[in-house]
């Protein structure tokens, strides 16, 4: 039997995408727990970059990075977009008139590649605290219009991270940063958007609750080694694995292979 396309889904934005104040953030972040919702026939990546921006005059431009050039050698069918909110930083915003040409160049580094994907443009989390130089009401009455103008201009859907969490400032750890249950919901809407406008999805993400952030589960994509639960993950721009014994020993000892995982597995089959 032929094996199923995958449908790759890049989630580019800054600490929020990345899970920066979610503990552990490899179990809990937004990207993990959407691949978690969509399950098998996705692979969802985490492209967050701390700090990162749109300006390209800014303290962070997204574009040029390593995660950037990552995300692009992933040849994404749908990119996620949830940049902009560290572009409101006083010594980047004097530079907002080149926010939507930008934006655009950083859009276009996508589009040019073989997957041609789909985007979708985040509108952004509500701001419960000023800090950092992140201020709400520069995010709400000059970031916002800018990111609308570009959706209509290019035609994307806008997924909706403000008004879900608009009275709801407990899902926050420090007025800015969602906490894992808030991550959990940003996954949750994430997925019915995408229910609605790929046929591929499935109809469980608009019914599923936000999964506990205490829940024993693991990141990444179900499979089996030698008869064992293994989950592939990507961390910090790395592939990754796990192998889950069925019955853990005293104290949860582990291996650690940092290379040719499936070379002279013997010991680690035994073990």
């Amino acid at each position: 039997v032929a094996k199923q396309p995958v449908i790759k889904v890049a989630c580019v934005g800054a600490s929020t995408t990345y899970g920066a104040t979610i503990t552990p953030g490899p179990l809990n972040g937004f990207p993990q727990r959407l691949q978690r919702l969509l399950g098998d026939g996705w692979e969802v990546r985490n492209f967050g970059l701390n700090s990162a921006g749109v300006l390209l005059k800014g303290e962070l431009p997204y574009r040029g990075t390593a995660t950037w050039q990552a995300a692009l050698d992933f040849q994404p069918d749908i990119v996620i977009l949830n940049l902009g909110v560290n572009d409101v930083k006083p010594e980047s915003w004097k530079y907002k008139a080149d926010f939507i040409k930008d934006y655009e160049k950083l859009i276009g580094d996508f589009t040019s590649s073989a997957s041609h994907p789909t985007f979708y443009l985040c509108r952004e989390l509500p701001v419960f605290k000023d800090q950092w130089g992140i201020r709400k009401n520069i995010v709400e009455t000059e970031l916002y219009p800018l990111k609308q103008k570009l959706a209509r201009k290019r035609q994307f859907q806008m997924i909706d991270f403000y008004t879900p969490f608009l009275n709801h400032p407990e899902l926050f750890s420090d007025g800015i940063h969602v906490t894992a249950k808030g991550a959990a919901l940003m996954a949750k809407i994430t997925a019915q958007v995408l229910e609605k406008q790929v046929p591929a999805a499935k109809s469980l993400a608009s019914s599923a609750p936000i999964p506990a952030v205490s829940e024993e589960r693991f990141p990444g994509r179900l499979s089996y080694w030698k008869g064992f639960r293994r989950y592939d993950f990507f961390l910090d721009l790395r592939n990754a694995r796990l192998v889950v014994p069925d019955h853990p020993g005293k104290d949860r000892p582990w291996v650690w292979r940092a290379r040719f995982p499936d070379w002279h597995t013997d010991m680690d089959s035994i073990l």
